[in-house]
């Protein structure tokens, strides 16, 4: 029942996410997540199984599963597998007729690409005379598939109208046309939107090592990072590179048709070096900036930190010997396993201060202080080194432990959360001071989600048993002031 419980958690905040995700507008909401929602909620008050059974899968198989089916389809999209994109998207469409229009696109993309080029072209006619938004969604979609670079040059997509005014030569217009995107204050998701508008501008304007960190961080397969790093190059004033890169592509056999297209188009239309003015140059600046701030805020993988792998064993480790001890809700086997007494004086056993941090209150607190660990550890580590993780992180035990011992509500306490409010302490502090972060849209967004991140988990220190909010008070304080020596002693990365 208690795993039920926190599945039925799960399931109600991955359904509003993704009734959040569409706006304050119900008549968008798609019924699945909806009814998880209103079925969750009423299992929780009533405590019955089998409501919070059927909202996990309405979840699963309203919400879950076609996100995934979703971003496949995109996935071998953006890859030029516009077959399999086409297929995946008719089976979705079966449950979302918007779908549909994907799939047709898809198909006339592929067939484009095969050298029929009649069904894109009956497509785009039929979708210039259905003035619906959607599907001049599509319509343009088509323009930048098929390259119509004159047509796209008066799209209402940004990032579409900016590309095709890079292609034509209009590089000024291009750029100052992609800073539209690119609002003084922005939300996390509507920035990694906006980072795609930032290609063109920066390839065309030959800035190759800026590019190539952006297309790092948007995921593109490696042929598109070879097709977009050749333009770079080439508008830098080093054709020779980006000939080889090309001639790469070109010469795999195992890409889709329309990479290899893709590369031999722009073989034969390599731009030349090109001045921008002042006002562009300004707004290459801004880019530039922000792609910096993204690359040392992004999350990363698990294998790029081997101190948060191994911090994250203890806690595995900590966990499977309360299980192995009788519970892990049960005070008493915790505390003989090393967890804290709040008694307003320092503790005899000082290695508690330590001990106390591996243990945890059932597998909701668990998973909570796992996923903060895994996302903020590796951040951590690209900010300030790779030692930087273990010593924020035990520092904010440490401290933590000191703050439950003294300050502390009677009773038991357990927890990662101290260290994981201190690793979030040091990205407050990546924020607001690194150069390479400090003003950037993207700084204040990740200011924000650190932010919000502190309010959800002072949420669940009101909820969940042997979690101690004077641990949580002092080891963010720990990371902020670990934070801040690291970066006034130079300890930061660029």
């Amino acid at each position: 029942m208690d795993l039920l419980f926190v599945l039925g958690l799960l399931a109600i905040a991955a359904s509003m996410g993704s009734l959040v995700a569409r706006g304050l507008h119900p008549r968008r909401w798609p019924l699945p997540p909806v009814l998880a929602v209103v079925v969750g909620l009423l299992g929780h008050i009533f405590s019955s199984p089998w409501a919070i059974g059927a909202a996990v899968a309405l979840t699963v198989f309203g919400v879950i599963g076609p996100a995934w089916f979703a971003a496949r389809a995109r996935r071998r999209a953006m890859r030029g597998d516009f077959a399999g994109a086409a297929r995946l998207a008719g089976m979705l469409g079966r449950f979302r007729p918007g779908w549909r229009g994907w799939q047709a696109l898809w198909r006339a993309a592929d067939r484009w690409y095969a050298g029929d080029g009649e069904p894109a072209h009956r497509l785009a006619l039929q979708l210039t005379a259905d003035g619906h938004p959607e599907s001049r969604l599509l319509r343009e979609s088509l323009m930048g598939l098929t390259r119509d670079w004159e047509a796209a040059r008066f799209a209402v997509s940004v990032d579409l109208q900016s590309r095709a005014l890079c292609e034509l030569g209009e590089l000024d217009a291009g750029i100052e046309t992609a800073a539209r995107a690119w609002r003084p204050r922005m939300r996390w998701t509507t920035i990694r939107r906006a980072r795609s508008t930032a290609l063109a501008p920066l390839a065309f304007a030959g800035r190759v090592m800026v590019l190539e960190q952006l297309t790092a961080q948007l995921r593109l397969p490696p042929a598109a990072r070879d097709i977009w790093s050749a333009t770079a190059r080439a508008a830098a004033g080093a054709p020779s590179g980006a000939f080889e890169r090309l001639d790469r592509v070109i010469a795999d056999e195992q890409l889709p048709p329309a990479v290899r297209h893709a590369a031999q188009a722009r073989r034969a239309a390599l731009p030349p070096p090109q001045t921008v003015g002042a006002a562009a140059r300004q707004v290459l600046d801004d880019f530039t900036a922000e792609v910096d701030a993204g690359e040392l805020m992004r999350t990363r993988p698990l294998r790029s930190s081997p101190l948060t792998v191994a911090l994250l064993v203890l806690v595995a480790i900590g966990y499977l010997l309360q299980l192995r001890a009788g519970s892990v809700f049960d005070g008493r086997v915790a505390y003989d396993l090393g967890a804290l007494y709040a008694e307003g004086r320092w503790p005899d056993e000082g290695w508690r201060l330590l001990t106390y941090g591996f243990l945890h209150a059932g597998p909701l607190h668990l998973g909570a202080n796992t996923l903060a660990l895994m996302i903020l550890g590796p951040m951590v580590d690209r900010a300030f080194g790779p030692w930087s993780t273990g010593v924020i992180f035990v520092g904010g035990v440490l401290l933590g432990g000191v703050g439950i011992s003294l300050f502390g509500a009677e009773g038991v306490t357990v927890g990662a959360s101290a260290g994981a409010m201190a690793l979030l302490g040091a990205v407050v502090v990546v924020t607001m001071g690194h150069p390479a972060v400090r003003g950037t849209r993207t700084g204040r967004a990740a200011a924000r989600l650190g932010l919000m991140l502190i309010i959800l988990q002072t949420l669940l220190d009101a909820i969940t048993p042997m979690i101690s909010s004077a641990g949580h008070v002092s080891g963010g304080l720990a990371g902020l002031l670990l934070g801040a020596l690291l970066l006034a002693f130079g300890q930061a990365r660029r």
